[in-house]
This record gives structure tokens, sequence and C-alpha cells, in this order.
């Protein structure tokens, strides 16, 4: 198994996307299949994917790291580097997390519609509460 930060990268532009996994190999398959299905939560790097097809991207492990703790923090020095969120897919200017991503207007009605009809547990509710 291993963790660590990799890139997905455009073979013609070198934009990438970077992220990170505890194990890398399933990240990688998950990629795959979203992007194969055009469900991609990157859409930057899903319109790529779908102009240029799965033979202009290669996966790359860019740094394996030991210590998970720093695993975030190490994603986040390489989306800087490599300037990820401006230049290449991230949507996220902050590794972890969605903070400084937008949504759509209709990818808000989207989740609202999903989540319409949908009952909260006690567990949830008296968390909210709190």
């Amino acid at each position: 198994m291993r963790t660590g930060v990799y890139i997905i990268r455009h073979t013609g532009t070198w934009k990438v996307y970077v992220g990170s996994a505890l194990k890398m190999a399933a990240r990688f398959a998950r990629h795959l299949r979203e992007l194969t299905l055009g469900l991609h939560h990157s859409t930057k790097l899903q319109r790529a994917w779908n102009k240029y097809g799965a033979r202009a991207f290669v996966f790359e492990v860019v740094e394996e790291v030991c210590d998970v703790a720093e695993l975030i923090h190490r994603e986040q020095l390489w989306i800087n580097s490599l300037d990820a969120y401006k230049s290449g897919y991230n949507e996220c200017p902050v590794a972890g997390s969605r903070r400084g991503a937008t949504m759509s207007v209709e990818a808000r009605a989207r989740i609202a519609q999903a989540n319409t009809g949908r009952r909260m547990s006690d567990f949830v509710r008296a968390a909210l509460r709190a």
C-alpha cells in the first residue's frame, strides 16, 4: 500500500491535478472510473478528459509520504508549487477542503433535489442542535 501525493497530468499541456491518498492505487482507480463515467468532481479535469481522451493523461506519484499526518500539508505544497489551482485542474485552492470552490446554480439545484425528502437520524439532529 502506497501513501502519498500524486498528479494526473495532461501530456500535451502539462496541466496537472494534484491529489493525495492513503491508498494511491485505489484512488487512481476511482479517478479513472469517475472520469470514464463523466462524474469527476473537477469539472476542469473532466472537460479536458472528454476533449482529449484517456490517452492524453498520465497518473504519476510525485511523493510517497510515510507520516499520514503530513499528507495534506505535502499535497498543499505540491498544489502551490505546480500552480494546480490557477493554471491546472484543481478546483479548490486548499488541499483537503472545499474552501474556495464555487458551485454553479445547476450543481446546487442537483444537490438540493438529491436531498429532498431525506430524513435525518436522531443522532444527526442532536448533533446539529448542539
